[in-house]
């Protein structure tokens, strides 16, 4: 897979985006000799919040960032199943 994988990217720019942190998604998608961010072009670890273009880490943030107080405060109430 790895092969194909690299021979995929000498024609196309390839990523992935995964739930899992970086440490997880390099236990599923490369070895331990080959650093899994220098497989793709992109990745995006925890949906997204944490970005590498061609293995570097580019600027990630949480999504309370977008979120009023307000917002942040109902949506960790409803993280612990607690009504507003």
């Amino acid at each position: 897979m790895l092969k194909l994988l690299h021979e995929l990217r000498q024609h196309v720019a390839i990523g992935f985006v995964g739930g899992s942190d970086l440490a997880k998604q390099q236990e599923q998608l490369a070895t331990k000799e080959v650093n899994v961010v220098d497989i793709f072009d992109y990745a995006f670890a925890e949906n997204g919040l944490t970005a590498y273009k061609l293995g570097k880490e580019l600027s990630s943030q949480g999504c309370s960032c977008c979120l009023k107080s307000f917002d942040v405060a109902v949506f960790h109430s409803m993280d612990r199943g607690r009504k507003v």
